[in-house]
């Protein structure tokens, strides 16, 4: 890529059309509002490298600052020049850029492997860039597919109601939150909040693709996408095709599908947490303790909310949630003949009696977040 003349968009009609459904989408959702500051995260990669011209095209309508970021995995030979490549594009762009390392091995070495290790290093190394630097907003390229094969990834797993709705337009996370979600101690986040955003997610990974081809855009390929080792790739490479063989219009009926799901699941969040505000008592250890009573006689519905806001306080993310442990809490919990105690993962325990359920940590084991 060194030495190459500029690549530029021309931004005749046509693609003044396909980025209007991008810039609705922000107004429509608030995701980038005049005035922000926004980091974007970019591998180089077709998805997000059509957000990176469309974000540098729509900077000076919108009325934000766009800097870019670039994590280097270190998994790859070619890693380093997909680094060099993206910087070399912001620097024609006017984008201010910078290439970091992410610390894999180190999240190698916590217990952590495969995909799973190299997204905790990358939003870990995308977070240290947006809190040093002030960025108000995180933005990535995920687009409607990558929602869709999280959803069936999420049903696969058993992760209930609350991964059906699966990568919402934006992830809002306070410092107890933020911890959770990149497994690491919440000391270091006390009192920070982290916004990311999704602004791709009304579009097909085609339709990017697509817009890099007829742009003649330098697109950095990741070898590893090929790899069936992965599920994410496996359902990406081989189910996907399948569902829409079977029905055409498949993705984009799921990822409506998860849509409606997102709507319904923050009205049952928001019920959810006016029953926790009202009757949970918790600790600093992320310890709590709910009434027995009134949690048995809520709604099914709302229970399993309840009961996955216990998780979250045990592990501060729902990272891991799986049904198996919301059903068997939720029947506990209505029934209670006599005391039970459920064990999960990583040392937490959550206890049921007829008066109380507590949920509380083992002594020795890490506690992210706490």
């Amino acid at each position: 890529m060194a030495g190459e003349s500029a690549v530029s968009v021309d931004w005749d009609s046509q693609a003044r059309r396909f980025i209007a459904p991008l810039r609705n989408f922000v107004r429509h959702r608030q995701l980038i509002e005049e005035g922000d500051s926004v980091l974007l995260a970019c591998s180089g990669g077709s998805d997000s490298l059509s957000l990176l011209y469309m974000l540098a095209y729509l900077q000076p309508q919108l009325g934000f600052r766009l800097a870019a970021v670039h994590v280097d995995h270190g998994l790859r030979p070619e890693s380093a020049d997909d680094g060099r490549a993206v910087a070399e594009i912001c620097q024609q762009l006017s984008v201010p850029c910078q290439v970091v390392r992410a610390d894999t091995a180190a999240v190698v070495a916590e217990g952590y492997g495969g995909q799973e290790a190299a997204r905790l290093a990358r939003y870990r190394a995308l977070w240290q860039v947006a809190g040093a630097g002030g960025h108000d907003k995180t933005a990535v390229g995920h687009q409607l597919d990558d929602r869709v094969e999280t959803l069936l990834i999420n049903l696969l797993r058993g992760t209930g109601s609350n991964g059906w709705s699966a990568m919402g337009s934006r992830l809002l996370l306070s410092g107890r939150e933020i911890a959770g979600f990149l497994r690491q101690p919440r000391s270091d986040v006390d009192g920070k909040c982290w916004q990311i955003v999704r602004p791709l997610l009304n579009y097909r990974r085609s339709q990017l693709e697509e817009f890099c081809r007829r742009h003649r855009l330098p697109v950095r390929e990741d070898s590893t996408n090929h790899q069936y080792s992965y599920l994410r790739n496996r359902i990406r490479g081989q189910l996907m095709p399948l569902l829409e063989q079977i029905r055409p219009g498949a993705a984009g009926n799921l990822a409506r599908v998860a849509e409606w799901l997102a709507g319904e699941s923050e009205v049952l969040e928001k019920i959810a947490g006016e029953f926790w505000q009202l009757n949970a008592v918790t600790g600093l250890d992320g310890g709590w303790r709910l009434p027995r009573p009134e949690f048995g006689r809520l709604d099914l519905a709302v229970r399993r909310r309840v009961a996955m806001l216990g998780w979250r306080q045990l592990y501060f993310s729902l990272t891991g949630c799986q049904a198996v442990y919301i059903e068997e809490l939720c029947r506990l919990g209505a029934t209670a003949a006599g005391s039970k105690t459920l064990v999960w993962p990583e040392g937490r325990m959550v206890t049921v009696d007829r008066r109380w359920i507590s949920g509380r940590q083992l002594a020795g084991f890490a506690n992210h977040g706490g």
